[in-house]
């Protein structure tokens, strides 16, 4: 422990003397003064985010009224997202601070499983955590929190699998991605080539293991949607065709998205040698 606390105050000092501060101290301790007071803010209101206001209404419904999304309230968000918010409402206790407190448990849990990648300071990782992620608004608890602890724990379990070669490593992994995409869209897209090097390098390449990690995947996605097929009565039909009527009339044009996904391509296209 002295060790880390001393790691932490060199580290400090280190800060003090970046450019930016142009050698006076009291620029630097004014300014961590101010991120300090910005973050405690953080437990006097109950939101730091309009989004999660809207989460937690339709969450909220699902609880209490045993209403799935977009019964009585639309965003194109998946309804996943209004699940986990929901459920956090529920189990936090606290009315103010309510998402700055599970920003610090996604934290925790981004920091915990980036140790099995490689040994760092888990207190000046922390602190750098906290301290400069209020500067990008990582403490409002956004499912941007979600996203980053969601890929870790894939990541992290899929990784040390191809160690101990067991395939309950495997299956986790794919149970959750779907399960994680159904509560921020971007987890597709950061956990795309990661994944696909966890298991397609030559090094780790074997099929019953990707057999088994596309079992968890087709498991997760019928869990994710499995509210809405026992609802019947065309529900998930329903789901997706007022999330496309939305999404046709949000953003860019057809030739825009023909031209991201042609780019996405050929990046990914750039990075097969390295799979």
């Amino acid at each position: 422990m002295k060790q880390n606390i001393d790691f932490l105050i060199k580290t400090l000092n280190n800060l003090e003397s970046l450019p930016i501060f142009c050698g006076k101290k009291w620029l630097f301790w004014l300014g961590s003064f101010l991120t300090v007071l910005a973050i405690l803010s953080f437990l006097y209101i109950p939101y730091g985010n309009g989004d999660t206001v809207y989460y937690t209404m339709v969450g909220r419904g699902i609880f209490r009224d045993h209403m799935l999304p977009y019964s009585y309230a639309f965003d194109h968000k998946p309804w996943g997202v209004y699940l986990f918010y929901g459920a956090w409402d529920k189990i936090c206790p606290f009315f103010h601070g309510d998402f700055f407190f599970l920003s610090l448990v996604l934290g925790a849990v981004t920091l915990y499983f980036c140790r099995f990648f490689g040994i760092f300071n888990i207190i000046t990782a922390s602190f750098i955590y906290v301290f400069f992620g209020n500067i990008f608004g990582i403490l409002d608890g956004n499912t941007e929190n979600v996203l980053t602890a969601g890929s870790a724990v894939v990541l992290a379990v899929l990784y040390n699998g191809l160690s101990n070669k067991r395939f309950v490593n495997y299956f986790i992994p794919g149970f959750m991605i779907p399960l994680l995409i159904n509560i921020n869209y971007l987890v597709a897209v950061s956990l795309f080539l990661p994944v696909l090097f966890l298991l397609f390098s030559p090094r780790f390449f074997k099929l019953q293991y990707i057999f088994i990690f596309s079992i968890g995947c087709t498991l997760g996605l019928l869990t994710s949607f499995s509210p809405y097929l026992i609802e019947g009565n065309n529900a998930l039909q329903s789901y997706f065709r007022m999330q496309h009527d939305f999404l046709q009339n949000y953003g860019g044009n057809t030739v825009s998205r023909i031209s991201s996904v042609l780019c996405t391509i050929a990046y990914t296209a750039m990075f097969l040698p390295v799979l």
